[in-house]
């Protein structure tokens, strides 16, 4: 079984690096030989059963986004996981790692955060993956550690109750391989 993600999307973006095109050869080998031995490949788009089409030839098996609706769904959130009240904060999500906070936009989000005269807090929901420093340099940096919460990786239900709490879920992204957190929330 073969599930793909941004490393067979057939295109480029230097900045982010992850992508098809972007690889080493030896790297696209290798994923061209495990999307071809794979007893079945599947991809969660049209899109991308195409860019696998044109990689290996073969189409894959799309296998669309769903979630469970009676739990991801409006409801009475848990005061407690956050240190923002209902309704004050914005919420997004994202891994803590290099190309996710390039992806992601984090820097953008932050900067805008620092430059606006709006009350809302942010929370950013993602485990660290070797950027989660970066983050919280960039946001002593700003000078904004009062209105930022790094919550890492909840529990589903943490998860949940924030989404139900923030006022927007945000999701500025350049690139969005999987889409889960904007089908969340």
């Amino acid at each position: 079984l073969y599930t793909g993600g941004s490393e067979i999307v057939l295109k480029s973006n230097r900045d982010f690096g992850n992508f098809y095109l972007d690889r080493p050869l030896h790297h696209r080998l290798i994923i061209q030989t495990g999307l071809r031995l794979a007893s079945k490949a599947l991809v969660t788009s049209d899109y991308l059963a195409t860019d696998v089409e044109t990689i290996t030839g073969t189409r894959p098996d799309t296998l669309p986004h769903f979630i469970d609706t009676d739990l991801f769904s409006p409801g009475n959130p848990d005061h407690s996981v956050v240190p923002f009240d209902c309704g004050d904060y914005i919420v997004t999500t994202s891994w803590l790692s290099k190309e996710h906070i390039i992806v992601k936009r984090l820097d953008l989000i932050l900067e805008l955060l620092y430059q606006s005269s709006c009350d809302l807090k942010l929370v950013l929901i993602g485990g660290d993956r070797g950027g989660r420093h970066y983050v919280e340099q960039k946001i002593k940096k700003l000078d904004i550690t009062d209105q930022v919460y790094l919550l890492g990786n909840p529990s589903v239900e943490e998860k949940i109750s924030v989404i139900q709490g923030a006022r927007i879920a945000l999701q500025p992204t350049l690139h969005e391989g999987f889409g889960m957190a904007i089908l969340e929330a």
